[in-house]
């Protein structure tokens, strides 16, 4: 499964980027992301190939691409930790999380897609059908998981995530909480696109 896009987010009131947030931002940073953006006076973008550390008045944002194996839950929240703290901030927060994936099949997804929906789609002639589903892990998370046909490839299957915590997370469960994120897309989403498509 390749991630096209995944925010990871602390949501919460930064407040505003002064010279010495900014500064110190920078020069913890600067190893890890030495391309430095600056958007607009609200935000910070500190970036190096496909990630990026995103920083505006109400959230704290990893951005990465890749391949799923290679997006290590550990990694990002020690950045977002780390970042809140030299933000002085505190330790809980309401964690975000938005990843878009594709993942190749051996099938025409479109085709597939409309199977358990054939007299349906025929009315509505639909050439594809994608799939929302509303989920809540109590104490845990809640939000959509979209798995759908991939427009641009139908021999692909698209997620699409957008999650939100049920309750604030401590920094201590950071790793914790994208970890039991990565596992749900890899484990039981994937397993249910494979019911939909295969």
């Amino acid at each position: 499964m390749y991630v096209i896009n995944s925010n990871f987010s602390l949501v919460k009131q930064v407040g505003d980027l002064s010279e010495s947030r900014l500064n110190a931002l920078k020069k913890n940073f600067y190893d890890m992301f030495p391309e430095i953006i600056r958007p607009n006076g609200e935000t910070l973008i500190l970036k190096k190939a496909a990630s990026a550390l995103i920083i505006s008045n109400d959230r704290i944002v990893f951005a990465t691409q890749g391949d799923l194996s290679n997006i290590n839950g550990d990694n990002i929240a020690e950045i977002l930790i780390k970042a809140n703290e030299i933000l002085e901030l505190s330790p809980n927060s309401t964690m975000a999380v938005t990843i878009e994936a594709i993942d190749s099949v051996n099938q025409n997804t479109l085709e597939k897609s409309k199977g358990y929906f054939g007299e349906c789609s025929d009315m509505l002639s639909a050439y594809g059908i994608g799939y929302r589903f509303m989920v809540r892990n109590e104490n845990k998370y809640h939000g959509d998981v979209h798995i759908e046909p991939y427009i641009k490839d139908a021999q692909k299957i698209f997620y699409l995530l957008n999650l939100l915590s049920t309750e604030h997370i401590h920094s201590n469960e950071v790793h914790v909480f994208i970890d039991d994120i990565l596992s749900f897309l890899n484990e039981k989403v994937k397993s249910v696109a494979s019911k939909i498509f295969l």
